[in-house]
């Protein structure tokens, strides 16, 4: 159900980071916000998919079941902290090949 509201996030993240490489200034910015934003749809999915696997596997037919939900919104969280650092990362890398790093 959070994936309703996620992925018209990640479309406004996706707008934004697409009219940023319009604007010289900020395009290095636009490559964090694309990449950061598309790594966290994919980690959170990815993390949340299998938070509830194991859990549901594990706690099966018992009375501490509910916990699949619990960890569901847990690996969605920690699947968009660590997509966002991934993204980040690489948006990081690409900055500084294509030479749009922050000089000083």
């Amino acid at each position: 159900m959070p994936f309703f509201f996620i992925v018209p996030i990640w479309c406004f993240a996706m707008l934004i980071g697409l009219v940023l490489l319009f604007v010289k200034h900020w395009r290095w910015l636009a490559t964090y916000v694309l990449c950061g934003s598309t790594g966290s749809l994919i980690v959170s999915f990815l993390g949340s998919l299998g938070f509830l696997m194991a859990t549901a596997k594990l706690l099966s037919g018992t009375k501490f079941a509910w916990l699949a939900i619990v960890n569901y919104l847990i690996g969605i969280g920690i699947g968009a902290i660590a997509g966002a650092l991934g993204g980040g990362f690489i948006a990081w890398k690409i900055n500084r090949r294509l030479g749009l790093a922050v000089r000083k």
